[in-house]
């Protein structure tokens, strides 16, 4: 009896050791995933960040860009962010600015397989981040893109950044990648519940 004991015992043991060792496995599978989705992700924001780079450089060179001006006086009945102090380059920056869900979607299709929850991890606060993200977005998503707003007339910080090309530049690069990451996350809600359901399984 003591021998059949000491067996199982055994064989319970060597059965936990290589479930440790397939989930240590699947952790790092994971993490290599994640890893490659983010430097998808790194890559993609500079690529998206570029033609604002190019925008501002045109800018710099001609003032009075044909193609700028062209720009901004066929889409001057859009809803835009922009500066009395350099009208044009903000509404073409402005512009461009709206297409970053684009972009997004076009990293999501490309990665969002290699995308996997990272443990540990709390079930009931991804739940919530999953349900009240897309809310959070949409408000955000209305305030910045569906809205006119004068930079020189907001609030001292955005003023300030207004007065200067530079700092407009900076301005929109970041409010480009606040638009596109965050339509990037939510792009991604749905294939996190169904991983999340998947595992409470």
């Amino acid at each position: 009896m003591c021998y059949k004991y000491g067996s199982l015992s055994g064989k319970a043991k060597g059965s936990n050791k290589i479930e440790k060792e397939i989930l240590s496995q699947m952790v790092m599978t994971d993490a290599e995933n994640n890893k490659a989705a983010n430097r998808m992700l790194y890559i993609f924001m500079a690529a998206g960040i570029f033609p604002l780079l190019v925008i501002f450089s045109v800018y710099l060179s001609n003032s009075g860009s044909p193609l700028l001006n062209d720009i901004a006086t066929k889409t001057m009945g859009l809803p835009a962010i922009t500066s009395l102090t350099n009208p044009i380059m903000t509404k073409v920056m402005d512009v461009y600015c709206k297409t970053a869900p684009i972009l997004a979607l076009i990293l999501f299709l490309f990665s969002y397989k290699k995308r996997k929850l990272i443990r540990p991890y709390k079930y009931s606060s991804l739940i919530r981040s999953c349900l009240l993200g897309p809310i959070f977005y949409f408000i955000y998503i209305y305030l910045i893109l569906c809205r006119n707003i004068e930079l020189t007339a907001t609030g001292r910080p955005a003023k300030l950044m207004a007065d200067n090309d530079f700092t407009l530049f900076v301005f929109y690069s970041g409010l480009y990648l606040s638009i596109f990451i965050m339509t990037y996350f939510i792009l991604l809600v749905p294939v996190i519940l169904y991983q999340l359901l998947k595992e409470r399984r």
